[in-house]
């Protein structure tokens, strides 16, 4: 057993040494691809491994000096000699610390090479960021240039754009300059003699269809006094018709004394309806008045005041024309001409 620890010391300290060595190309490679701060902390590691590295040379060296002193001591004590057997024991007993030294130089590599692990994994780790920078670097510095080239086409379409834009302004501005020099005063101007026409147009019409009311309203009452005398002459006809026929029957009554009278004088002629005197200021019954004026058209218009002077002077024996007169500035033909008929009116 103690033969086997003896041994185990130098085949340890060659895979300590293998490993520093691994570990420091490993570190020297990731050194190449890593930042400040990455390499600052590889930079302690690599102090830790070196202390580590130094305290296991130096126990190394305490091992081997240990291991040449056991050796030189067997070589030369006497195994039948007393002292031979204190050093022996003597000897055992540092064979126990050098066992314990080996130990703790196992434990020391071990962590040693769980730091150069972990040393390797972290340059690992790191090398891939720093790749994934360098990708993300390139990919930042592609979509620089193509926001540079995309902000260089849109500034060109913008010049491109404003030039367009002056041009259309610099015509639109000519156009708007014509449409005020000469457009709008020459529509202003047509606007105007519309108006004109318009105006005159409208008093044209105005005039035209004041007159042409009058002139229906004449011809309307030229009408209703035609209509007026047609009646007058019916009614004259039927009256001298009368007479004739009273003055026949009179003449027939007076015929047989005709031989007593021989002297007597003829007889007048018959008078005809155009010789009847039109008899005015004979006085009219007022209920028959009353009852002409309820019947006759147009007289609503007039206002009570109006309405009494006209039965007033009817009733008196006036004539119809200047009754009606008396109260109408234009006197009703259709009123005038139904007065005179049913109250057998000459005038």
């Amino acid at each position: 057993m103690s033969q086997a620890r003896g041994g185990s010391p130098f085949g340890l300290l060659i895979a300590i040494l293998v490993s520093l060595v691994l570990g420091g190309a490993a570190g020297y490679g990731a050194m190449r691809y890593l930042g400040p701060q990455d390499a600052d902390r590889l930079a302690t590691v690599d102090q830790q491994i070196a202390d580590l590295s130094a305290q296991l040379n130096d126990s190394n060296r305490r091992l081997a000096e240990a291991v040449e002193g056991r050796k030189r001591a067997e070589t030369a004590l006497d195994a039948g000699d007393p002292a031979t057997a204190a050093l022996r024991q003597t000897l055992d007993s540092q064979r126990g610390e050098l066992d314990s030294m080996a130990d703790t130089l196992e434990a020391t590599s071990r962590e040693l090479l769980s730091e150069k692990e972990e040393n390797a994994r972290l340059a690992k780790a790191l090398a891939e960021a720093r790749q994934q920078s360098l990708a993300q670097d390139k990919a930042i510095e592609n979509a620089r240039q193509e926001a540079t080239s995309a902000k260089a086409s849109a500034d060109a379409a913008l010049a491109d754009l404003r030039q367009r834009l002056e041009a259309s302004e610099g015509e639109a501005g000519q156009s708007l300059a014509q449409l005020k020099t000469e457009e709008i005063p020459r529509l202003e101007a047509q606007i105007a003699a519309l108006a004109d026409k318009l105006a005159k147009a409208e008093a044209d019409g105005t005039k035209i269809s004041a007159e042409r009311d009058a002139l229906g309203a004449q011809l309307a009452r030229s009408r209703d006094v035609l209509k007026n005398a047609e009646d007058m002459l019916a009614r004259e006809r039927e009256r001298s018709a009368g007479l004739q026929a009273e003055l026949d029957a009179a003449r027939a009554d007076s015929a047989p004394g005709e031989d007593a009278a021989p002297d007597s004088p003829p007889s007048a002629p018959p008078e005809t309806a155009e010789d009847l005197p039109l008899i005015a200021n004979a006085p009219r019954d007022p209920a028959a008045v009353d009852a002409v004026l309820a019947r006759t058209p147009g007289l609503d218009r007039l206002s009570a005041e109006d309405y009494q002077r006209l039965r007033s002077l009817l009733v008196s024996g006036e004539c119809v024309t200047t009754g009606l007169q008396s109260v109408f500035r234009s006197v009703p033909v259709v009123t005038l001409r139904n007065l005179m008929r049913d109250l057998k009116s000459g005038c």
